[in-house]
């Protein structure tokens, strides 16, 4: 074969791909996560989600009561005291990204809900198993189950605007 013909079929072939690995370029990855206990003792579980971002989930807490619950945040990096959660631009009131017992208990958000991080190409999961909740007073608390916190990368074209 004559040289300028094969150039041209690479260059055609080269082309015919582009469509290709341009739409996988827009898929989202896949699923990493972290499972833990609803009664896991610790305070705080720290993951890095890109060199600029780091997902936290740590105990929320009540004066008098144990297991509680979780909530689950998204910072900028380096985090501090002052840092703005990106999971809550602007809210008031329970939020998706609040893993609390009495929210499980009445069901005020399902088991399995996943939230757009404003501004960044990335999405959370949170979804719940085998919960069990015990009434104290007018509280309620964690007496069993897991929580699985994930997160993967999406594509640019969905990006939550962090202004809303």
């Amino acid at each position: 074969m004559c040289q300028p013909l094969r150039n041209i079929l690479f260059g055609l072939f080269g082309f015919l791909l582009l469509p290709i690995s341009a739409a996988n370029a827009t898929l989202p990855t896949k699923w990493e996560s972290v499972n833990f206990d609803l009664i896991d003792p610790r305070e705080v579980v720290k993951i890095n989600l890109a060199p600029k971002l780091e997902l936290q989930i740590f105990k929320a807490r009540h004066a008098r009561l144990e297991n509680f619950g979780w909530k689950v945040s998204v910072f900028n990096k380096p985090t501090n005291t002052q840092s703005k959660d990106l999971l809550l631009p602007r809210w008031h009131g329970p939020h998706p990204s609040d893993v609390l017992a009495w929210i499980s208990r009445d069901q005020y958000y399902p088991d399995e809900r996943t939230l757009d991080v404003p501004g960044y190409p990335y999405e959370v999961r949170i979804r719940l198993f085998d919960v069990m909740t015990e009434t104290i007073g007018e509280y309620a608390v964690f007496k069993s189950g897991r929580c699985e916190v994930s997160w993967r990368k999406v594509a640019a074209a969905s990006l939550s605007d962090p202004s809303e």
